[in-house]
């Protein structure tokens, strides 16, 4: 047998609140007994007997009736106030179930565990010894030369294992079906036995509905409705008879359906039982930190004040924003700060009062300074301090680019040809291969025009300046005329097929032969078009 513990002040809560879940067990010793047949004229007698009993017993009542009517009759002389009947109802009026439960007596705990001691000490088949046998003599003997902590030593296990069985009576679960079927027989029958008396006394209006929990259970469904006017209301509400009813909430039960309550709640109806629940145990976990006094509520935007009166701060709030349960609206955040309350992670801290003047002095110290006064540095620190997680430092420095500030190099549009006389002066062979596609055949191009194609200019971007250059390079681009000199009827006026003489810097001239075309302020090393166009 499993002991559990339980205390003789905490038997009654054991029986309202706790959910008893173990089978019940025998503890007592049945004797077998062996019986003889009885004849026919030992019935007779044994029914004559009985018969006797009965009616000595209707007697005995009748006068204990007559008695109590008497004690009435005094009581309405006595007080005036109501008649004899009413006070013998007064007398009798009282339930015929037990309303308190009586606390364990440790000499009856010592001699149950006396006689249990000295049977087991019995050979098998033995008669075993009872209490009203002249051995309860030896047995209070022994007690009453026992002191109260020798007692209570002695007793303190057999008082526990009493209540547990006290408890296994009242809660525990049966076994055998039939046992079952007649414990919920009898006692439905007490009960609506019960519930009609209370309507017929007070003219309350009862509503019964019994059903079995599994599919083991031998019972069909029953009802109780002390008026046609519960019938009525059930009918007009859920469109069904009381029974009909009864029968579908036994299906429902056996279905399974109560296991499905938490899937068809809405996620609407789980965000707002969470807010519930997350506002109510951080009131709890305030007022049970306060050791200045009572608090009268939890304030989130105004904090502060409750740290000024009483001194309490927040300790590992982990969420970013401080701020009531009923202003989050995220299932995850929610459920992330009521683990955080329950598991202490974040909780109330009352502050000393050496710690609370600091506070304060913080507090005044920034307080609006009239004007032309001395600043003071802000160092106000808040009653609520967040917790949370901070990245790690990385194992490794990641490599950082320098920024450049040079230019971007652009050219413009490359030509699409170049004149004959400008072949002159080929240095390199990347000039002979651009030359190359783009007159073919004839003579190397010379660089000034060439180098127009992919000089670099700081106003044109890098982009343009690579497709132009590889515009110029590609065999799809339109076709150079043959190495000839064009005439006017066929394009528009060339470029300079010559560069002007070079000017010295100091040098009057130099200045006025200068181009103010914008080529020549992009690239001045380039000849003027402006000076290479006829009148």
């Amino acid at each position: 047998m499993v002991r559990v513990h339980v205390s003789s002040a905490s038997l009654l809560n054991l029986q309202r609140t706790v959910k008893y879940s173990k089978e019940r067990v025998s503890f007592r010793y049945r004797r077998q007994r062996t019986r003889n047949p009885l004849t026919a004229v030992e019935k007779a007698l044994l029914k004559q007997k009985r018969r006797k009993t009965a009616a000595d017993l209707k007697a005995a009542l009748a006068e204990g009736q007559a008695l109590v009517w008497g004690y009435a009759w005094q009581m309405a002389n006595k007080f005036k106030t109501h008649k004899a009947d009413y006070f013998y109802r007064l007398i009798m009026q009282q339930s015929r179930r037990p309303a308190s439960t009586r606390k364990v007596s440790r000499w009856n705990a010592f001699l149950s565990q006396e006689l249990a001691r000295r049977n087991n000490e019995l050979p098998n088949g033995a008669d075993r010894k009872r209490v009203s046998d002249d051995l309860i003599q030896d047995i209070a003997e022994k007690w009453r030369n026992m002191s109260e902590e020798e007692k209570s030593l002695a007793t303190n296990d057999k008082v526990q294992e009493i209540y547990e069985q006290r408890a296994n009576r009242a809660f525990g679960r049966h076994n055998v079906a039939t046992r079952e079927f007649n414990d919920l027989r009898r006692s439905l029958d007490h009960v609506e036995t019960e519930l009609r008396a209370i309507h017929s006394r007070t003219q309350a209006e009862i509503l019964l509905i019994v059903t079995r929990g599994n599919q083991s259970t031998w019972m069909q469904p029953r009802t109780l409705v002390t008026s046609d006017a519960v019938e009525d209301f059930i009918l007009s509400s859920t469109k069904y008879s009381v029974l009909d009813y009864s029968i579908k909430m036994e299906c429902f039960i056996l279905g399974g359906g109560a296991n499905a309550r938490s899937t068809a709640m809405s996620a609407k109806a789980q965000v707002l039982k969470l807010k519930a629940e997350a506002a109510s145990l951080i009131d709890e976990k305030l007022r049970a930190a306060s050791r200045r006094g009572a608090v009268p509520g939890m304030k989130y935007s105004k904090f502060h004040r409750i740290t000024e009166e009483f001194g309490i701060i927040v300790e590992n709030w982990p969420l970013t924003r401080f701020c009531a349960p009923g202003d989050i609206s995220s299932r995850t955040e929610l459920e992330v700060l009521l683990h955080a309350w329950k598991t202490d992670s974040a909780r109330f801290r009352c502050l000393s009062d050496d710690e609370w003047e600091e506070w304060r002095l913080r507090q005044v110290s920034v307080l609006p300074q009239p004007p032309g006064s001395t600043a003071v540095e802000e160092t106000t620190t808040s009653p609520v301090q967040v917790a949370l997680p901070t990245p790690p430092p990385p194992s490794c420095p990641l490599p950082v680019a320098q920024p450049t500030t040079a230019p971007l190099p652009s050219c413009p549009p490359p030509p699409a040809w170049l004149p004959p006389d400008a072949t002159a002066g080929m240095a390199t062979p990347m000039d002979a291969t651009i030359s190359a596609s783009l007159n073919a055949p004839g003579p190397a191009v010379a660089s000034p025009a060439v180098a127009a194609v992919y000089a670099p200019s700081p106003t044109t971007p890098l982009p343009v300046a690579l497709g132009s250059f590889a515009a110029a390079l590609s065999p799809s681009a339109q076709p150079a005329p043959p190495l000839s000199a064009p005439t006017s009827s066929s394009m528009s006026p060339p470029l300079a097929t010559s560069a002007p003489p070079a000017a010295s810097a100091s040098s009057p001239a130099a200045d006025n032969t200068m181009s103010t075309s914008p080529m020549d302020s992009v690239h001045p090393g380039l000849p003027s078009t402006s000076s290479a166009l006829p009148p």
